[in-house]
């Protein structure tokens, strides 16, 4: 028995510990997303494939290098002479001196690396809150099943007391139907709070690449507070500063802009420096002696009539500026009432989670006065199956409380543009490490 007893404290322990070495936190449920995530994988390569616009568009602006060679046969009737061959190679280049449609289309080029700067920034907030949504979400689903679970087994001691009481003639078979029927129902419940774990855990694995045994749960008490400034426009105006999709669509109306510009441009001449060196020669009977060639020039070029092309362009460009204009504005629009929500979701849920803590020591007492009550006869089953029930919904009303004041703390700093990696390991020493 000795030996059997230590087995199962041996085994008890390799439990515990697999249990708290499995428990996932929050930042490192991020590094995970990290790695795994398939839209933040394509925001990454996207990002650096945009990292290279400003190179590409420095290159229309240096000079062109381009080596040719010519060979071929010519067949003649002439009674003089006969059939000849001829080649040429040489070496052309080409370097613009004054071209504005080069140079705006250099500065497009530019606005295009910060334009994939922006989305990117953008997809690294993204990630931290689809992060956070899928850690809390799970969170959420294990908590209802856990209280449902802590529910039932209490509701199947008020049943069996209730037919205790009943064959003992001190109760009625009413009150063991009421039991019964609060039982079956959350029979009920539990089928659809585990059914809502496999939903979560499926989304939890497509934003990390992994299936957590465990989350680290929130400690019974965190921080309520709101983050600087406690200022509504405060955080409008920051927004305005350092939010990356705002920042995305300004630089959109700049690339407009630029493209505009160009457009309008390519009515002027431009003018280029063209160096030419080559040599040839012809073999008939005989090789004849390398003629060598070499010019130096300048070449002015003056559009005349590309057949209404360039006008049209430029219509195109100007629509599209003021399009650029008005998606900039509607994204003002949107991230302003965004702001708006998480900061006085904030405040709503600061003051929902201190009155769901009396909610829930009101309940608690409630409970306990109704059990006794069941004990000296003036309550009933179904005065402490509804206690109980009252006890266990503002517990989960509660939790639930509390992960949406964390995700909107989350989504203002998301929304100001200034939320990063800090703010997950804030968050973290909110959670029980083990």
């Amino acid at each position: 028995m000795k030996y059997v007893r230590l087995l199962l404290v041996a085994s008890t322990l390799v439990l515990y510990t697999d249990f708290a070495w499995a428990a996932m936190g929050i930042l490192e449920a991020y590094h995970m997303a990290q790695e795994n995530d398939a839209a933040f994988d394509s925001a990454r390569y996207e990002y650096q494939a945009a990292q290279t616009m400003p190179a590409q568009g420095l290159s229309y602006l240096l000079p062109s290098v381009e080596a040719h060679y010519m060979t071929g046969k010519y067949d003649t009737d002439s009674p003089t002479s006969g059939d000849y061959s001829s080649s040429m190679r040489g070496v052309t280049l080409r370097q613009p001196l004054l071209s504005l449609p080069r140079i705006f289309e250099y500065t497009q080029h530019r606005v295009r690396a910060d334009l994939g700067k922006a989305k990117f920034n953008a997809a690294e907030s993204d990630l931290i809150i689809r992060t956070a949504t899928v850690y809390f979400d799970l969170l959420a689903a294990w908590d209802q099943l856990e209280i449902v679970l802590a529910e039932k087994k209490a509701v199947a001691e008020q049943l069996e007391q209730a037919k205790r009481l009943f064959h003992a003639g001190a109760g009625t078979i009413t009150d063991v139907h009421d039991a019964l029927a609060r039982y079956n129902g959350l029979l009920s419940d539990e089928i659809e709070a585990r059914n809502n774990i496999n939903v979560n855990v499926k989304a939890f694995k497509r934003v990390t690449g992994a299936e957590p045994k465990d989350l680290c749960r929130l400690k019974e008490t965190i921080p309520l507070f709101v983050p600087s400034p406690d200022d509504l426009e405060g955080w409008i105006q920051i927004a305005k500063e350092n939010n990356p999709t705002i920042r995305y669509y300004n630089y959109n109306v700049n690339y407009y802009k630029q493209e505009r510009r160009k457009m309008i441009s390519e009515h002027l001449p431009e003018v280029s420096f063209v160096a030419d060196h080559h040599t040839s020669d012809t073999i008939e009977y005989y090789k004849t002696e390398e003629v060598t060639y070499t010019s130096v020039m300048a070449q002015i070029t003056v559009p005349l009539f590309q057949g209404g092309y360039t006008r049209a362009k430029t219509k195109e460009a100007t629509a599209k500026l003021e399009q650029a204009k008005a998606d900039l504005n509607d994204v003002l629009t949107e991230n302003a009432q965004k702001i708006s929500e998480a900061f006085l979701g904030i405040k709503s849920n600061m003051a929902m989670i201190q009155a769901l803590e009396l909610a829930v020591e009101s309940a608690e007492l409630s409970l306990q006065s109704n059990e006794m009550g069941l004990k000296a006869g003036i309550r009933t089953i179904v005065d402490v199956l509804d206690a109980q029930k009252q006890l266990y919904d503002e517990r989960m009303s509660l939790l639930k409380a509390k992960y949406e004041y964390i995700m909107n703390l989350l989504t203002l700093k998301s929304e100001g543009g200034v939320l990063t990696e800090e703010d997950l390991l804030t968050i973290s020493d909110w959670l029980q490490t083990t």
